[in-house]
């Protein structure tokens, strides 16, 4: 079923920018995803996210990721010098599992509760008492911001190669 939710996605959302957008789609079919390793920042105080909000979250960004690995891989395909058989020349994908996950909690004005995903690789000190802001990164970063009450993320942006 998940790879049909996807390939509809890709199908519908396609896209040839950096930034995946995908407002209509609501995930209903929650299975157990990983959302380690995240830490939910400070600034999310007064709000919290329960057992059930936290595999919502970890479902849908995991979906995100789907999406825009499939689009990417189809931008790859269209490359008149693709050859599956070239290890060496392969998009980067993303692995949800490699990335930290900074998480901060808001409301939006309609009431709707709001998480603010901050992802990136590699050794940061205090990153999960710490905002972490980086510039450039590539794919080794990126943000997404999903509505918890529409179970749909409202965006998903890779930060720019430096």
């Amino acid at each position: 079923m998940k790879k049909y939710v996807s390939l509809g996605l890709l199908l519908l959302f396609g896209c040839q920018q950096q930034q995946v957008k995908q407002p209509q789609l609501v995930v209903t079919n929650y299975t157990e995803v990983d959302l380690e390793p995240f830490a939910v920042m400070s600034e999310s105080s007064p709000f919290y996210l329960s057992t059930s909000d936290l595999r919502r979250l970890a479902i849908l960004l995991n979906a995100a990721v789907e999406v825009y690995n499939l689009n990417k891989l189809e931008r790859y395909k269209q490359n008149p010098s693709y050859d599956p058989s070239d290890v060496f020349y392969k998009p980067h994908m993303i692995d949800l599992s490699r990335y930290k996950k900074q998480l901060v909690i808001t409301n939006n004005v309609h009431g709707e509760k709001i998480v603010h995903i901050s992802a990136f690789t590699g050794d940061y000190k205090d990153w999960q008492i710490n905002t972490i802001a980086i510039e450039d990164g590539g794919e080794c970063c990126f943000q997404t911001s999903i509505n918890l009450d529409w179970n749909r993320w409202e965006y998903f942006q890779i930060n720019s190669e430096a």
